[in-house]
């Protein structure tokens, strides 16, 4: 994996970016009678702008197309699709982040198929080299960088690990060098550790099951 910027967000960040996304839906005139996430990332957004719109009714659609941490798989692909009658129904399709845009699109599409009504996009975090531009965001982003949500901390930065480590053991000074040169990311000393500390178990859990070692 090439070195990017990577840049972790707080919850606090997504809290505002998700109120500044609400605030535009709010005054765009839009009302919708559901809230569809595009899971996994879309499921705190997308809960987020429930409790500020007042919408109870969400759905969740699975859409895979990044794999390993800034690796993308080659196209992206629903892997569960709404079940039910939405004809007529209009709709707003939430996702954390617009980075090529390939997952919202095919998601929309997949919402259209079913005859819904109206449908907008939305997402806290907006890419500008994507190419879609969704309809409400909260951010929008002009130098490319990996964002590290919240709700994707371990699974990021163990996925980090993997890479500057080589698989070799390191301590959290090195691993701070390491990072902040291939990242330029910058983390406490205590979420150094907490990051190794995951990487060991969730790799000793993969050699547990049958991984080789390199």
């Amino acid at each position: 994996m090439e070195g990017f910027r990577a840049e972790l967000r707080s919850w606090e960040n997504m809290w505002i970016l998700s109120r500044r996304v609400a605030s535009k839906i709010r005054g765009s005139g839009f009302s919708h009678e559901y809230i569809v996430a595009v899971v996994r990332g879309g499921i705190v957004p997308a809960m987020n702008l429930s409790d500020i719109l007042d919408i109870k009714a969400i759905l969740f659609l699975k859409v895979e197309h990044w794999g390993k941490t800034a690796s993308m798989d080659e196209k992206a692909e629903i892997k569960t699709p709404l079940a039910g009658d939405f004809r007529g129904k209009d709709m707003l399709l939430v996702d954390d982040v617009v980075d090529t845009g390939d997952s919202i699109q095919l998601a929309l599409e997949h919402l259209n198929s079913l005859n819904t009504g109206m449908v907008k996009t939305a997402a806290l975090i907006y890419k500008e080299q994507s190419r879609f531009r969704p309809d409400f965001y909260g951010e929008r982003a002009g130098e490319w960088q990996w964002i590290i949500f919240p709700w994707n901390l371990t699974e990021d930065l163990c996925n980090l690990v993997d890479e500057v480590s080589g698989r070799v053991e390191m301590d959290s000074e090195t691993l701070d060098k390491e990072f902040r040169e291939r990242y330029r990311l910058s983390l406490d000393k205590n979420l150094l550790k907490y990051a190794l500390k995951e990487y060991r178990k969730r790799r000793s859990g993969r050699d547990h099951v049958g991984e080789q070692r390199p």
